[in-house]
């Protein structure tokens, strides 16, 4: 995101979203899937 966001080449609203999306990966990954049922944390809009 870094680089993207500083050259200015995304719009504030498309960094925000990223910046969500990048925010639920990190849920996801850290979600503990060794036992059932999985419960994943909701997806962004």
């Amino acid at each position: 995101m870094g680089l993207t966001a500083t050259a200015g080449i995304i719009s504030n609203e498309n960094k925000q979203k990223l910046t969500e999306w990048m925010l639920y990966a990190q849920k996801v990954e850290s979600t503990d899937t060794s036992s059932l049922p999985v419960t994943f944390p909701e997806q962004p809009e």
